[in-house]
């Protein structure tokens, strides 16, 4: 049983038992999820609380729907932190990426800057990343969607890397294989893994990861394009 649909609303507290619900989320409950009178929906707020409900009310003409809150929900925070730290796949294979890597329990995007970066990062490419996020936790029943942080340069990122709390690995070909950080990613608050560019590190930022002791993690044999090693890393993890 697949259970009732999930939609998005940014809630804090529902102090009431009927909620007035509008905007795009109604266009997906009337329009596309083609809901009814009495059917059952979820709620979650993308921090972790759902509100289980019923629709009560549907008003097309205003797109405003009344729900029957039945059920406030809240879920425990993953105990393990994985944090994605990626350069940045062209097009559509972004929307592959984080689709996929959050349905496999990613906790937070870190978009990264390398020297042999093609694709750039700007605010509509931000705003779009948590829409995907938002559309991937609602189809997986996941309550929190994922943070998408500011991009960061490789390098100054990878000198930060106590501050992490944590394990940071690096996605390389050449690494070692999961199972031999298996102890260290088990016992980890925090997990990053390092996906590179599709050019590959340059020898300064392959430098840079030796000077900073980051471990590097080997995920097949071939050289794999940046949106398939990053689901691979996160599955592993």
């Amino acid at each position: 049983m697949s259970g009732p649909p999930w939609f998005h609303y940014p809630f804090d507290e529902i102090d009431t038992a009927t909620l007035e619900l509008s905007g795009e989320e109604v266009t997906h409950i009337i329009g596309a999820r083609r809901l009814r009178v009495g059917d059952e929906l979820v709620l979650m707020n993308g921090r972790g609380k759902m509100a289980h409900c019923a629709l009560e009310k549907v008003d097309k003409r205003a797109r405003k729907v009344s729900l029957r809150v039945s059920l406030i929900a809240e879920v425990e925070p993953a105990k393990n932190e994985i944090i994605l730290a990626s350069a940045i796949p062209k097009g559509d294979r972004l929307s592959t990426m984080l689709d996929m890597a959050c349905q496999l329990g990613m906790t937070q995007f870190q978009p990264l800057s390398f020297e042999h970066s093609v694709s750039k990062w700007n605010k509509k490419l931000a705003l779009r990343c948590e829409r995907i996020l938002i559309e991937a936790c609602k189809q997986s029943r996941t309550a929190s969607v994922p943070e998408v942080n500011p991009i960061y340069d490789y390098a100054k990122f990878i000198a930060g890397k106590e501050s992490t709390r944590g394990l940071m690995l690096l996605a390389d070909q050449y690494g070692r294989p999961p199972a031999y950080y298996a102890s260290l990613i088990e016992s980890a608050d925090t997990v990053c893994i390092l996906i590179g560019p599709e050019g590959g590190l340059s020898s300064q930022e392959i430098t840079l990861a030796q000077q900073y002791q980051v471990a590097s993690l080997k995920l097949a044999s071939a050289v794999l394009r940046i949106e398939t090693a990053a689901v691979a890393a996160v599955a592993v993890l």
